[in-house]
């Protein structure tokens, strides 16, 4: 029984090599890796290079390239770069707000910049590997190439990544939305609470004066006489302070003698010339008239 023969990456054939390649790469920015594979080749070793894609969108390019171990060793990497940074060194140091956000830029310039000049070299390795599990597996290296070329990325992908991303970011506007909505309305309630609670000494203390007053029969309590209502008055903005008024000294004899009206007197009538000659005569006619001891009066 013959062993089933199977290939392996043979660098001396460099169209089967490029082939293979450029199927594991897929349609998108296939001219762009090639370009750095190959200069890879030449060195024998990857080197550092920039990749903006990777740079901007760390997550979603390595996402769109299947390179799922390095997609989980990236997010522990940030976790913990973040935990020591901003929970542990911020506990143990107690950083200032200067240097938290001097790491905070510092942590956001690493995660741009280490993924955009390490991306292209560790796709290059990404897809060595590939390719030389393909050659593995299958007999031919035609048989390999197109098995990579449906394991590759594609535009339906990207495509359904885009839509991914959007409709993250619909609900991610969706839900800031909501919680900003809700913050006015507990502003508002805590200030309800806050008004009651300064206005409220007066009538706890009353609440409290209801609770433990005894309770008085209803036999001895007299009946009250609503007060008339009136209109309430303007608040005031500036406290007034009642003042005792002076009493009134008590009244005097000479005050009330003093206080009392005069008594108006009546006039005397005036008498003309010849009344008065009338009763001159009339008395002087009494006087003459014979036991009239009594001087006569004027009537």
């Amino acid at each position: 029984m013959v062993a089933a023969q199977h290939t392996t990456l043979d660098h001396s054939n460099e169209s089967s090599t490029a082939a293979l390649f450029g199927a594991a790469v897929g349609d998108i920015n296939r001219a762009f890796y090639m370009a750095h594979f190959a200069r890879f080749d030449t060195r024998q070793r990857p080197h550092l290079s920039w990749n903006w894609a990777a740079a901007l969108t760390t997550v979603n390019w390595l996402i769109f390239r299947q390179m799922w171990q390095a997609l989980g060793a990236y997010l522990a990497t940030v976790l913990a770069i973040g935990l020591c940074f901003f929970g542990i060194g911020q506990l143990v140091f107690d950083f200032s707000q200067g240097m938290q956000w001097g790491l905070l830029l510092v942590y956001m310039g690493l995660l741009v910049v280490i993924p955009g000049a390490g991306a292209n070299a560790l796709y290059y390795l990404a897809t060595r590997k590939r390719v030389q599990e393909a050659l593995a597996r299958n007999e031919t290296a035609a048989q390999a190439c197109q098995q990579l070329a449906r394991q590759s990325s594609s535009r339906k992908g990207l495509i359904l990544l885009c839509v991914a991303n959007v409709l993250l970011a619909v609900l991610a506007i969706q839900s800031y939305a909501v919680l900003r909505s809700a913050v006015p309305l507990q502003t508002g309630a805590s200030t309800q609470r806050l008004e009651t609670t300064s206005s409220g000494p007066v009538a706890t203390g009353q609440a409290e004066g209801a609770h433990t007053a005894p309770a008085t029969p209803a036999a001895l309590v007299p009946a009250v006489i609503p007060a008339p209502t009136s209109a309430p008055a303007a608040p005031s903005t500036a406290p007034t302070v009642a003042l005792p008024l002076p009493s009134p000294p008590p009244p005097t004899a000479d005050r009330q003698s003093r206080a009392a009206p005069p008594e108006r007197q009546m006039p005397v009538p005036m008498r003309s010339a010849a009344a008065e000659r009338a009763a001159r005569e009339v008395a002087q006619a009494r006087r003459q008239a014979p036991g009239s001891d009594q001087p006569a009066t004027a009537p």
